[in-house]
């Protein structure tokens, strides 16, 4: 039986010519790529894991962490990698590689066990000069990866005497305070100490002075002097005294003079709390023009006085 003939195969079909070489250095430029995802991400992770501990909130570092892979084609650029010829896919395979690292080292760092490597942070919130015969509240801000086990503060009072430990109170959050008379003038140290579940301890000192004879604070905010205020927009003041504020009031194109009492042309001004109050002074009832306005205030005793004038303009 005779023999079927085959086909000579086409120039068309035959397959095109394997460059060994290119493909050689396309895959180690890749690798070098997949290297540099895994290296960028775990910086960022760290980078994340520090944002996270400081500011308690994850979205920021999150986001940060997403950004840091545009680094990764800055960093090969700066080592001279060629990437022209790297495809989607490449690119896809580059960024999953780099997020599922970035993902998995971030969790691990903002939880227990290493979570709990760092101590708590305390921040003093105490306010420096105090009054003579005021309350002091002594206050800190403890931030801490892990839960809180106790906030404790000892002082030393101006003849060198140790008061305390003292355990103070969480009034809101990580605000943490504790409250003592104060008897005599003078400085007074403080230490805040802090130890958390994870068995680390921390402490810092601090101090405030007590003082006689403080007036009253009074602060308009925004700055109102010499500047244009538009009429209709409520001057803010804050008025604070450690002892407290019995009466406060306030006078427009008048002489600063004090009184017990304000005059028929002054204006007395309600306060939420004698030690702090924040007031709106309206101006939608004032004329255009330039101003002189005098912001007064008594406290409770020895009767102690303050009072400041600011000078703007209505618009």
């Amino acid at each position: 039986m005779a023999r079927k003939r085959r086909k000579a195969v086409s120039e068309d079909m035959r397959l095109p010519d394997f460059d060994e070489k290119s493909y050689i250095k396309l895959e180690m430029r890749g690798a070098v790529f997949l290297i540099a995802c895994v290296g960028m991400s775990l910086v960022m992770a760290l980078v994340a894991g520090f944002l996270t501990w400081g500011l308690k909130d994850g979205r920021i570092a999150f986001v940060l962490g997403l950004l840091g892979f545009f680094l990764v084609r800055l960093l090969l650029s700066v080592l001279k990698v060629d990437m022209s010829d790297f495809d989607k896919m490449r690119w896809a395979s580059g960024f999953f590689t780099y997020f599922l690292t970035f993902i998995a080292v971030w969790i691990l760092l903002i939880n227990p066990p290493l979570a709990g490597l760092i101590p708590p942070k305390i921040s003093d919130n105490t306010t420096d000069d105090q009054e003579l015969g005021s309350i002091v509240s002594i206050a800190a801000y403890i931030d801490d990866s892990q839960r809180i086990k106790s906030v404790d503060v000892i002082l030393t009072d101006p003849h060198g005497v140790d008061i305390g430990p003292f355990k103070m109170n969480r009034v809101i959050q990580n605000l943490y305070s504790y409250r003592i008379e104060s008897p005599i003038v003078g400085v007074y140290n403080y230490t805040i100490e802090v130890r958390d579940d994870g068995g680390y301890f921390r402490d810092a000192n601090f101090k405030f002075t007590v003082k006689e004879n403080l007036a009253p604070t009074i602060a308009p905010y925004p700055q109102i002097q010499g500047q244009n205020i538009t009429r209709g927009t409520g001057i803010h003041v804050i008025i604070k005294d450690n002892v407290g504020v019995i009466l406060a009031f306030y006078g427009l194109d008048q002489p600063p003079e004090f009184q017990t009492l304000p005059a028929s042309s002054e204006v007395k001004l309600t306060l939420n709390n004698p030690q702090q109050s924040e007031v709106v002074i309206p101006t939608d009832k004032w004329a255009i023009g330039p101003h002189n306005m005098t912001i007064c205030a008594l406290d409770r005793v020895p009767h102690r006085e303050a009072c400041d004038s600011y000078q703007f303009n209505l618009t």
